[in-house]
């Protein structure tokens, strides 16, 4: 995020938002395409919970959630979008469950991820 800019709908400390277009000079940033939150010790409720249903709230399409674990652990990122007509009010995401070692997706964009390369 640019230093003085506000997130977005007022969303809670994005660490990571994936916006899809050159920005201009503005007062608030749009809706991100993708947010990625790093657990942090103390933080996994905060993460998994809370930011998953206030980002499904706000409509942002996909959240990402990467988990490096305990010391000796293998990294896990779980990639979460909005379920759509499949989604529920009380279960809106859905995922495919924890991935460890590469990280693949085409949506929101296409990448590959070498998640034992982040510790």
């Amino acid at each position: 995020m640019r230093a003085g800019v506000p997130s977005p709908a007022g969303l809670t400390d994005l660490e990571v938002s994936v916006l899809r277009a050159t920005l201009p000079a503005m007062t608030a940033l749009p809706l991100p395409s993708a947010a990625v939150e790093v657990i942090s010790p103390g933080s996994g409720r905060l993460d998994t919970i809370v930011k998953r249903d206030e980002y499904a709230d706000a409509g942002i399409p996909h959240y990402w959630v990467v988990d490096l674990g305990e010391p000796g652990d293998r990294p896990q990122l779980t990639a979460h979008h909005l379920a759509g007509e499949f989604g529920s009010v009380d279960r809106p995401w859905a995922d495919a469950g924890p991935v460890a070692g590469t990280f693949t997706a085409t949506e929101p964009f296409p990448v590959h991820i070498d998640l034992d390369a982040l510790v």
